[in-house]
């Protein structure tokens, strides 16, 4: 995954990086979000950190 990783950036520099789950890489990116679970939720926080919106249904 590393390597892969690697490659999209070198391609997209300016990429954001959300690692789901335990981080296990070097944060890398323009901007790199750990989210130290991998739940659906946690995935829902990454949304609200990178956009700013709430992303709950009333």
């Amino acid at each position: 995954m590393t390597a892969v990783l690697r490659g999209l950036l070198e391609f997209r520099p300016d990429a954001a990086v959300v690692e789901m789950g335990v981080p296990q890489a070097e944060p890398s990116g323009a901007l790199h979000i750990a989210t130290r679970g991998a739940a659906r939720v946690c995935g829902l926080a990454a949304v609200e950190v990178l956009t700013g919106l709430p992303t709950h249904r009333r």
